[in-house]
């Protein structure tokens, strides 16, 4: 294959040979200006190793972004692409942290650069600009980050610059001089006249797109004019220039951001297409070609050009976006293939597939694009295809949106109507249609487990012995996310133990095929350490760690931990507890390929929560991950929206910061929430933060008129851990109880008792274990007020060296490994607190 012919630019060069003495360069430029080519090619010229990451597609959404860089950075480093994508697109510290440790990890030898190309696509994420940043700030070794940009990033890229961190090429930079465009010509062949080369370097301002159309233009005979309409310029001198069949391919390859040659013969249906690429290529006709992955891709202005065409003169694309469908089908590029079949308006062919596959799994398609698919469908394809319809009603139950629940039981219902009555079908089939519509109500009724059960025998029932679930898989999240699996069933006041014998009797159902083995035994578990059985708890905990892994239940397994790490902040034993918390993170990276993106997102939240529960337990609001902090539930991938769980953390968080009124607020707008699922211990919880508010502003009779009627309940079922929890709150209003017989004595006792030994373990932690010397204490301040090493060793009358020197010194004291690891470090252990 013939490459393209590029001049090479010895300005330009010597200018992008500064990328390598920064973290961070930004080429940034309108259309057309030469961007890629030239980075590009200077890359290739110096043989750096390089991650390419084009954005062309993304549409600003940062989890297609995100799956693009995994990809790429997965073809050099293969397992540190699965830990990207297991991470996840960066939304908050710990995450964040996460992915500036693999950057370190990589540990590079020799130069590596890495290029967004298209950075204004993903220029509105503030969360991709702050990770840009902090890597940046980082200074890694040998990691040079290079954004190409048609606008100016919305990050602080000012303030990198003027740390000397960021390097900035422009317009200015990338147009062509004169002697350029006329070197340019000489290279295409072109014999222009010195005068019109003048006129061409006036008219384009050296934009070279603007210089190639114009040549084009010239070679036809068009009289040469200036530059005003970009897109009338690429139909006049460009796209009228080829014959009818290679228009006809370029309109039809517009659909595709990037292409093969094979891809694109199977989806055109055309085997002519080869010797077309290569022959646009040899003209340099804005086809750009990468000959290490053999990826095709058009220009931006052609392909600009070539979308808008196929807009205004209404070209039906149906038939092509139909076999790019079958395409992405075929090779398994899921989320590509029913975007494509959405957009052919093929839905009845989709619906086949799925029913045909059967147990494709809620995640295989992705639930925005479930709903859009679900409104354009006919209400009597819902009989005609039962099995994606399944699929639809559980996935709109799981989302926790009340419109979609609605549709959901509109769904089975229909179902049910008719595959109980039709006599148009094998009694297999009906049986096996009602079992699953069955299972499908067992998310209806999902936190009520006597109900629960009794629909997991008539589905079992149903579909026969030995038989699983298509809608159910063994993978599927069993705990619907939530870290304590005995909070989601526990309803009423005076039923824990109740509840835990249902959970005994008939958990997990065998239609589940193995999903969520393990439950048995850590509702025991739980039920123990709520009760301040804590040896219980322990040996329970630990056999539901063994049981679950036997069938791989992630779910569950991450609720043991939990336990545990509850149990050991209970205990006094907060380095354990802090422990379990890595030990979860590390599990979740280890499953790598076992769990599908969609997964590890809501396993990430689950692990935030237990993170959050864990600082604020430990009284360390700022590292309560800040999506938790701050209530910005609604930002996270949660089943059910978390039954409301996400929120004790927000609670505690706020009453972590004594703002008692907006406490007080918050609680009474919290108990609306609560009461959906009438989860029994969020209303624990909440009362003891209701109480804590009210005490605090209106003194003791209105701190134990909040919190007595949560006692009484609390005590019907020998709770005590809520309180015990939250020891130093509720300690005051607990002693002034003592002096009224309104609580059974006995209990009220143990549970001061219990409060003032949680109290007790949590102020003798206090205090630094970590010893650094004034002058690491120095550099350490000043590297979390974000100064660079140069600028440190500028305020501390250091060389940079020794500025390296300390942070090596305070990072192996601290068994951290990045600035924003030490900084947290530092705060948590209070170092920095003066």
């Amino acid at each position: 294959m013939k490459e393209s012919k590029i001049l090479r630019r010895q300005r330009v060069e010597e200018d992008l040979d500064n990328l390598t003495n920064y973290p961070l360069t930004i080429v940034s430029a309108t259309m057309g200006y030469g961007k890629t080519t030239s980075v590009r090619t200077y890359l290739t010229a110096r043989d750096l190793r390089t991650i390419w990451i084009p954005l062309l597609g993304c549409d600003g959404d940062e989890m297609i972004f995100w799956n693009k860089l995994s990809m790429s950075v997965g073809r050099l480093y293969p397992e540190f692409g699965k830990h990207l994508e297991r991470l996840g697109f960066p939304i908050d510290v710990r995450q964040t942290v996460a992915i500036i440790d693999l950057f370190w990890n990589l540990k590079n030898e020799a130069p590596l650069v890495l290029v967004i190309d298209d950075y204004h696509l993903i220029n509105q994420s503030t969360q991709l600009g702050t990770l840009i940043e902090l890597l940046a700030e980082e200074e890694i070794p040998n990691l040079h980050i290079l954004l190409l940009t048609r606008t100016r990033p919305k990050f602080n890229h000012m303030n990198l610059i003027s740390k000397g961190l960021c390097y900035y090429l422009d317009t200015d930079s990338l147009s062509f001089t004169m002697q350029e465009i006329k070197e340019y010509l000489d290279l295409m062949g072109f014999c222009a006249l010195p005068q019109d080369i003048e006129k061409i370097y006036s008219y384009t301002e050296g934009w070279i797109s603007a210089v190639y159309l114009l040549m084009l233009g010239i070679k036809k005979g068009l009289p040469l004019t200036e530059v005003s309409n970009i897109t009338q310029l690429v139909s006049d001198n460009l796209f009228s220039t080829f014959d009818d069949s290679v228009k006809e391919v370029l309109l039809k390859l517009s659909i595709l951001d990037t292409f093969t040659l094979p891809q694109a013969v199977q989806i055109l249906k055309n085997p002519k297409i080869p010797p077309i690429i290569e022959r646009l290529l040899a003209q340099n006709a804005f086809v750009e070609y990468d000959g290490k992955t053999g990826v095709y891709k058009l220009h931006n202005v052609l392909l600009d050009f070539l979308r808008d065409k196929v807009i205004k003169d209404n070209i039906d694309m149906r038939m092509v976006y139909h076999c790019a469908g079958k395409w992405f089908f075929e090779q398994g590029e899921t989320i590509s293939a029913f975007d494509y079949y959405y957009r052919a308006e093929q839905l009845e062919e989709l619906l086949n597939r799925i029913n045909k596959i059967k147990n494709i799994g809620s995640w295989f398609i992705g639930v925005h694009l479930l709903k859009k698919i679900y409104q354009e469908l006919p209400s009597g394809w819902y009989v005609k295809y039962p099995f994606p319809m399944l699929h639809f009603a559980r996935s709109f139950v799981l989302s926790g949106e009340k419109t979609q629940a609605e549709e959901s039981v509109k769904i089975i219902t229909v179902l049910e109507n008719h595959y109980s009555h039709t006599e148009k079908i094998s009694e297999k089939l009906r049986n096996r249609i009602l079992g699953e519509i069955n299972i499908v109500k067992i998310f209806l009724v999902v936190n009520d487990a006597d109900k629960m059960v009794k629909l997991s025998q008539i589905a079992e029932k149903l579909l026969g012995a030995g038989e699983v679930s298509t809608v159910v898989l063994r993978n599927d999240i069993f705990t619907f996310g939530i870290p304590h699996f005995l909070y989601s069933y526990y309803r009423e006041a005076g039923k824990l133990k109740e509840t835990v014998d249902y959970v005994q009797a008939g958990f997990p159902p065998k239609v589940f095929d193995g999903c969520g083995t393990g439950c048995e035994f850590v509702a025991q578990a739980e039920y123990a350490l709520e009760i301040g059985d804590f040896q219980n708890a322990e040996m329970f905990a630990k056999k539901a760690t063994y049981k679950a892994k036997t069938m791989g239940q992630t779910s569950i397994i991450l609720c043991a931990y939990f336990t545990i790490m509850r149990l050991c902040l209970l205990q006094g034993n907060f380095s354990d507890a802090k422990e379990q918390v890595a030990i979860m993170r590390k599990f979740l990276l280890d499953l790598e390929e076992k769990i599908n993106l969609q997964d590890t997102i809501i396993y990430n939240a689950t692990i935030d929560m237990c993170e959050g529960y864990l600082y604020g337990y430990l009284n360390f609001p700022d590292l309560i991950p800040e999506w938790l902090r701050s209530g910005d539930i609604g930002s996270r991938t949660l089943m059910l929206r978390g039954m409301g769980y996400p929120y004790i953390i927000y609670g505690k968080a706020i009453m972590l910061t004594k703002n008692w009124i907006e406490l007080e607020i918050l609680s009474e707008s919290f108990d609306a929430g609560f009461s959906v699922f009438h989860n029994q211990l969020s209303l624990l919880y909440n009362s003891i933060y209701s109480a804590t508010a009210k005490y605090n502003l209106y003194g003791m009779e209105a701190g134990i008129n909040a919190i007595l009627p949560a006692l009484f309940e609390a005590q019907s079922d020998g709770i005590m851990i809520p309180f015990a929890e939250n020891a130093e709150s509720v300690l005051p209003i607990l002693n002034e109880l003592k002096k009224s017989e309104k609580l059974d004595q006995c209990y009220l006792e143990g549970l001061i008792r219990l409060c003032e030994r949680c109290n007790e373990n949590l102020k003798s932690s206090q205090g630094c274990m970590v010893e650094l010397t004034n002058r690491e204490i120095e550099v350490l301040y000043l590297l979390a007020q974000g100064l660079t090493q140069r600028e440190m060793a500028q305020r501390l009358y250091l060389s940079v060296s020794s500025i390296k020197k300390h942070l090596e010194n305070i990072y192996g004291k601290l068994n951290v490994n990045n600035k924003i690891r030490a900084v947290q470090k530092a705060q948590e252990l209070n170092i920095l607190k003066n």
